[in-house]
């Protein structure tokens, strides 16, 4: 049985992703003036939010994060690193609850997480699946298939939250570039 995610809406800056039957809310925002975003998740049993992780992906500077109850910022590449020499390669992989390792991929248009493994091509099914909406009243959604990624739900929320920022950012680099050639 998978579990759904619901996004309030398409934004990946500022949005709520939640799953009323598990009792898991998110709530995600971006400050302007820092441009940081700051994952929040609800705690019930002390009736408040509890911030999971933040993020700063800059344009001119470095991309650092701070996860959980750290209060020094990181470089993003020493949590969510590139797997491999390839130069073009956009997946990325991150160290969940236990040690397992996750890695995020784009497979058929769709933004997956796989676990990472030493051998390519031996990642399995996806565990976790991105649904873009196909319709304006359609709500994005995030399909855990596998429920053991709920150990690590928290980080899975926020390495998503980057990667597919950063997905978005990279295609509308690649339009522009298109226009501009289309243009001259």
């Amino acid at each position: 049985m998978s579990v759904q995610l619901v996004m309030s809406n398409s934004s990946v800056r500022d949005t709520t992703l939640s799953c009323n039957s598990l009792d898991i809310r998110y709530e995600v925002s971006h400050s302007r003036s820092g441009s940081i975003t700051t994952v929040q998740k609800w705690d019930r049993s002390i009736n408040k939010h509890t911030t999971v992780g933040e993020f700063r992906l800059p344009f001119f500077f470095r991309d650092t994060i701070r996860v959980q109850n750290e209060t020094e910022w990181h470089p993003l590449k020493g949590f969510l690193f590139k797997e491999g020499r390839r130069i073009f390669n956009t997946s990325r992989v991150f160290e969940g609850a236990g040690g397992i390792k996750y890695k995020w991929r784009i497979q058929r248009s769709a933004l997956q997480l796989c676990r990472a493994s030493d051998t390519a091509g031996d990642q399995g099914g996806p565990l976790v699946v991105y649904h873009r909406p196909r319709q304006k009243e359609d709500a994005p959604f995030l399909e855990i298939i596998d429920p053991s990624v709920l150990y690590s739900l928290d980080l899975v929320v926020v390495t998503f939250l980057i990667m597919e920022r950063k997905r978005r950012i990279r295609n509308r680099q690649r339009r522009g570039a298109l226009i501009a050639v289309a243009a001259s």
